[in-house]
């Protein structure tokens, strides 16, 4: 299986890479190599972090399953029925819902009315 060529632009100069050609890969000079090998070795933290926490996720479903005696997958319907479907959705707005900040209420817009009367007579009486 043939890899493709990988470009590569490091401090504004492309570099065409690929994994069987060695000469282009020592062709990079050492400052741009630094920082593509910090580069790469940051990508491969993260990629070792996001399969850590996705290890940690099914670990901890594999754990809550076994405590209600449950398996993954089982005591669900394959499909929803539309009466199931309606209440997700229902459940879903309603928490959606709690989320959202309140609107303006009367008593709110007084509130700022007041404190802008209290500063403008409090920089008046300044003057």
């Amino acid at each position: 299986m043939k890899q493709s060529d990988i470009i590569i632009i490091i401090n504004k100069k492309p570099y065409t890479l690929n994994v069987s050609n060695a000469e282009a890969i020592r062709s990079i000079p050492s400052t741009d190599r630094r920082q593509l090998i910090t580069l790469l070795e940051v990508i491969k933290a993260e990629e070792v972090s996001a399969h850590q926490s996705a290890l940690n996720v099914n670990a901890s479903i594999d754990t809550s399953s076994t405590e209600t005696g449950n398996t993954p997958g089982k005591g669900l319907p394959e499909r929803l029925r539309a009466g199931d479907v309606d209440a997700v959705m229902a459940q879903l707005i309603m928490e959606e819902d709690l989320k959202k900040k309140p609107g303006l209420t009367k008593q709110t817009i007084h509130k700022w009315i007041a404190v802008i009367a209290v500063s403008i007579i409090l920089l008046i009486l300044m003057l």
